[in-house]
Parts: structure tokens; sequence; C-alpha cells
């Protein structure tokens, strides 16, 4: 999930009361304010009584100079007052008594992870500088006023909430959050915009609101609603839409879906649909995002820079990209960074000196031709889904596709809320200690949701799938790595345990290095700092492969290098 820190304004303007009272709408004209209409001449009899008891909450006002907050008090009036009489013109809020009507419908909390200010309202919390939230300003004060807020005029109302904010400090969540009780709550389903609560004993859909103990969610504007669950039906009838026919592959696939429901804190897979052109994998992609996180923003190609990445991920909960014909390091780099958790810090649009964190770490969903040349950190964060080709006497129109589609999805997707709900019976007896999962994969939680599926359908051997492919990609990056083809053929590794420095090993490769630049396509090393940065990065893959690789630091003529203890497979 994403929370931008919005870091506000400098402290110095609420010292300066001419400056607050230009910003909240107000003016200190002849010892008196001037209210309501602008227009009206200054002899012409206020509408507005300042003997008024003022309807914004005292807590709003904490912090604000004395004289400000009598001129707040003495503009805000009542939305009756302010109707239309006699056929006159309507008058448009001042940003005074915006913020009383805006004070009375929303409280406002900053969120724990970054302290971005959300407003909150039935439960759901909106972003104060999103347009969503400048819209519900603008309906608000068509029905209280009868004439809409002015842009000048809800963006005073937005910085002054930001420079009056309280320290009420919550978390605030996006489509799915783990509450501290091991429950897990997942947000926007149905037409009526439902929440539903997952544990060990079932799921039960709540309105908004209506659990005091629910936690904060977030809805951008281009999230969509779930599907309502029904009952009656079985992950399996996914795969009357999906193109994924090899057992393994769909318990893959399921279990990325239900780890994707029932998570948000810990570290995520990559899944990544391979198959060949029309096998249908953007389809595949669209509707599994439709059970996970449906969403207005399509699957398209990499974005322009991590910036236009973290904002992407502030929309969705789960990142979507189409098409990926090949990856760079750095954004091999990046999507494990993301894995797993990463923080983006960059300035603040027209500010100098303020700062907006970007936090990112979600699900990441991808389609592809064939793999391209991966780094290991990426590989061993991969779930690869492969599909078939698809023959020409089995296609279907897209109308055809979505008839079949909405004819199942309420109950695939009640099935998945089922199926993740035996995953954490499961999974909380091996938390609790009464069973144990021995030899987890790196991504160890995903693994914990592997074991589990592997229990519910044996028949899909999910986890063995998962080595399986996670064993290839190993192979794969071994044949592509000029310095590993050349250690597959020294003859100095064949007396057994060969122990030396970078230097030692590329002078001792030298020949066979020569040899395997006509085998791979990647550059050979060519310094003894080359040689430690290969092996240190493929380390993993070597003892995958039955390599013994071990390294100190050198004593005596060696003191500051790095001691390499190398040993072949068998030997």
């Amino acid at each position: 999930m994403f929370t931008p820190n919005m870091t506000g304004h400098e402290t110095d303007a609420m010292n300066d009361d001419s400056v607050l009272l230009r910003m909240l709408g107000t003016h200190p004209v002849d010892n008196h304010v001037m209210t309501g209409n602008p227009d009206r001449e200054p002899d012409e009899p206020s509408e507005i009584s300042t003997n008024r008891e003022s309807l914004i909450p005292t807590a709003g006002l904490d912090g604000v100079p004395a004289a400000l907050r009598v001129e707040v008090e003495a503009s805000t009036t009542p939305m009756s007052e302010s109707a239309p009489r006699g056929g006159k013109k309507p008058t448009p809020p001042t940003a005074a008594q915006l913020i009383q009507l805006v004070s009375k419908q929303y409280r406002f909390v900053k969120d724990t992870l970054n302290g971005g200010l959300y407003a909150v309202r039935d439960g759901v919390a909106t972003r104060i500088r999103e347009k969503a939230f400048g819209a519900r300003m603008s309906r608000m004060a068509m029905e209280a006023f009868g004439a809409p807020a002015d842009r000048q005029t809800k963006n005073a109302v937005v910085d002054y909430f930001e420079d009056v904010a309280g320290d009420a400090i919550e978390d605030v969540h996006m489509r799915v959050a783990e509450a501290s009780d091991g429950s897990v709550w997942i947000d926007n389903i149905g037409p009526e915009g439902l929440q539903v609560r997952i544990t060990g004993e079932g799921y039960k859909l709540h309105k908004p609101g209506e659990v005091k103990e629910a936690p904060l969610f977030h809805r951008p504007a281009y999230m969509k609603p779930l599907p309502v669950p029904e009952n009656g039906g079985h992950p399996g009838m996914l795969w009357q839409v999906v193109n994924v026919s090899d057992l393994g592959q769909q318990g893959l696939a399921i279990a990325w879906l239900v780890y994707s429901l029932i998570t948000e804190t810990r570290s995520f897979p990559i899944c990544l649909l391979e198959a060949e052109n029309g096998s249908a994998k953007t389809t595949a992609s669209r509707i599994m995002l439709d059970l996970i996180d449906p969403s207005s923003i399509a699957a398209s190609g990499l974005p322009g820079g991590t910036r236009d990445l973290a904002v992407m991920s502030g929309n969705v909960h789960v990142l979507r990209f189409d098409n990926i014909s090949t990856m760079t390091y750095d954004w091999q780099d990046k999507f494990c960074r993301i894995s797993t958790g990463d923080a983006f810090t960059t300035r603040e649009l027209y500010s100098d000196r303020d700062l907006t964190v970007f936090t990112i770490k979600c699900p990441v969903i991808m389609t592809t031709i064939s793999t391209w040349d991966t780094r290991p950190d990426f590989g061993q964060r991969v779930l690869k889904i492969t599909l078939p080709r698809i023959e020409a006497e089995r296609r279907l129109r897209e109308s055809e596709v979505e008839d079949r589609w909405n004819e199942v999805r309420g109950r695939v997707f009640g099935a998945l809320l089922d199926l993740a709900v035996r995953v954490k019976q499961i999974v909380g007896t091996v938390d609790s200690g009464a069973r144990y999962t021995p030899d987890l994969p790196r991504m160890a939680d995903f693994g914990m949701v592997l074991a589990a599926i592997d229990e519910i359908y044996p028949q899909c051997h999910c986890m063995d799938a998962y080595r399986a492919q996670q064993l290839q990609l190993v192979h794969d990056e071994a044949e592509e790595e000029p310095l590993l083809v050349a250690m597959e053929n020294a003859l100095c590794f064949d007396r057994g345990t060969w122990t030396g420095t970078s230097r030692e090993l590329l002078n001792a490769l030298e020949f066979q290095l020569e040899q395997a630049k006509a085998r791979t396509w990647k550059s050979a090393p060519v310094s003894p700092r080359d040689v430690t940065r290969v092996l240190d990065r493929y380390a993993q893959v070597l003892r995958a492969k039955g390599w013994t690789i071990e390294h100190s630091l050198g004593t005596g003529n060696d003191s500051g290098s790095r001691v390499w203890t190398i040993k072949r497979p068998g030997e």
C-alpha cells in the first residue's frame, strides 16, 4: 500500500494574522469583519450575528490565534441563513463558512505510516488533496448555500485543515488490512461498498462504519468494487475463462490470488503470466485482477520512472503491467524492492524544502511472451504461470468470455473467500505451534499458503511446482553467466576443494572464460572486482546446483582481499 507524506506549509504563516485571515476569506476592514456578500456596501447591515455561537468544533481551532478564532466564528453562517431569499442570487460560501460545514461532517486523521492527512466519514478516508475531496466540498456548498465554492476557497480550506490538524493518528489501508486480532478485512465489495472480515472461523460482510474496530480504508477514485460473494462456487470455475490447463499451474495461480487477498504487510511474489502470442494472457490478467483489485486503471507498459510507479501504487492495491518484452536490471531491482517494501523520497511540488515520501509494498502481476534475462534476486521472487497455446477451434469472442465470466464471477469470489478462511485456519495452527512446515522457500509466507493449498487440494502439488520452477530459473541463470560456465569446465576444481582470491580465480579460469564468451551473450569478468561481484550475486545459484562456495577475509599477502573456498558438486 502507499500513502503520501504531506509535510504542509511553513509554520511561520500561523503567526501572521493578516495572512491567515486572507486564507480564510475574511478581511479586516475598519476594525470589523465583512462577511456574507463581499459586494455589500459598508453601511449595509450584516446578515451574520457576531454573537452567534460558532458551530466549528473547538478542537478544530486549537492553536489558531485568538483574533483569528473570533473572525472564523463571526463569519460562520448557519446553512438556513445562507439560503437565497426573495429571488436574491445565491452567494458562494466563504472559506470560513465551508470550514464550518466540512468540520460537521468529517474528522481528520494522519496516516501512521507517512503522516498524510485524510478526511474520514462513514469509515472511509479520503486524502484531502485528492480531487474527489474537492468535488465533495463543491457538492456540500451547493446543497447548503445554493452556489459552488470556487477553487481558491477550497484550496484555502484544505490549507487550513493541514495547518491546524491535531495529533489524531491512525493506520490507513487500501483494499486489504490485517487487523491486530489476526483477522483480515477486504474493502469495497458490491455496489454498496461493503467490507468483509475474514477469520479462521468464516467470513462476514459489514457496512462501512458498522464495526467500531474495523480498519480505516482509503478508496482512490479509480478503485472499482469487488463482486458480491455468492455460494455454490468452486475455484476451478475460474478456468472456464482463464487459459491455464496444468493442475500445478492452476494451484499456483489460486495460491497467489488467495495470498493477495489476505496479505498486507508481508513480502509478495511477482506473478508473471508467460505465453506466446494469442494465448489470452491479457484476458487472464484482467480476470484475475477482477477477483482481487478491479480498477479503471488498465494494465500497461512500465511507467516512465520511479515517481510514476509510486503514484500508480497509490491508486491500486495490485500493480499491473502488460506485454513486457524486456526489463533492465535497474527495473528488476525496483520490483525486488516493491516485493519486500520500498520508500521513494522526492521534493514536494511547489516547495524548496518539504519532502514527499512514497511507500510501496504491494502485489504485482505482469504478462510477457518470453522471460527476459533475470538476475537471481528477481527470479527468486517470481511466480511464473505458463499459459498454453489456444487452438483456433477453441477461441472465444470477447463478448462470450465476458458472458461466461459474469455468470460465475460472484461464485468464484465466494469460493476464494471460503478458501481464504481454510488457509487462515491451517496457517493459524502453524503460527500457534500446533504444526510445523519445514523447508520453506525464500518467500516463506507465500510458501505457507502453498503448503496450506496442498493440504486442501493434495492433487495440485503447489509446493513441488513452485520449487521446480525456481530450480529451472537457477539453471537458466547459470547457463547465461560466463563465469559460471567457465567454472563448470575448469580443471582446477577437479582436485577437490579450491582456495584462492578473486584475482587467482580470474587467472585460473582465463582459458575457460575465452571459451565461455562464445556460448553466452553476456560479457565475461575482466577484473578481480568483477569476479567478486558475480560470485556474490550467484552464490545462492551455485549452492542450489550443489556447489560449495564460501569466503573469508585474507591475511598476510592477501590481507584485505576476499578468499574463496570452492568445491564442485560430488567432489
